[in-house]
């Protein structure tokens, strides 16, 4: 994966060059399966374009909504309800990405270890 910088300037231009963006900015979600048609890319392709879409913005991908969509905008959110019910989704994402985070954060332990022990023999060879 290519390295994203976060800044304003960034997001203003991959923005204006996207080319899923429009199709996540939609109320509506949508799955993996449409993305690949309307883009003509492979699945992981996909993903990676994903991933580089929630770098600069809210990006929801909940599995019972089947599909991905950026948050809505909040200025369009104009009843408590709304905005609540929108609340709720990103909370749910902050959370995933939490455990996940957590996860990862387990499975990089061994890995370190590893390569501190292996680093200190190479000292010795």
């Amino acid at each position: 994966m290519k390295d994203i910088r976060q800044t304003k300037e960034a997001k203003e231009e991959f923005t204006r060059n996207s080319e899923i963006l429009p199709l996540l900015l939609r109320d509506e979600n949508i799955t993996y399966e449409e993305l690949q048609l309307k883009l003509s890319k492979c699945r992981r392709e996909i993903a990676e374009l994903l991933s580089e879409t929630s770098m600069h913005y809210a990006l929801l991908s909940i599995s019972h909504s089947k599909g991905h969509r950026v948050a809505k905008d909040i200025n369009s959110l104009n009843t408590r309800e709304e905005l609540e019910k929108e609340l709720d989704l990103v909370d749910f994402m902050i959370n995933q990405t939490r455990s996940r985070y957590t996860v990862i954060k387990k499975k990089l332990k061994p890995l370190i270890a590893w390569k501190k022990v292996a680093e200190k023999k190479l000292e010795t060879l």
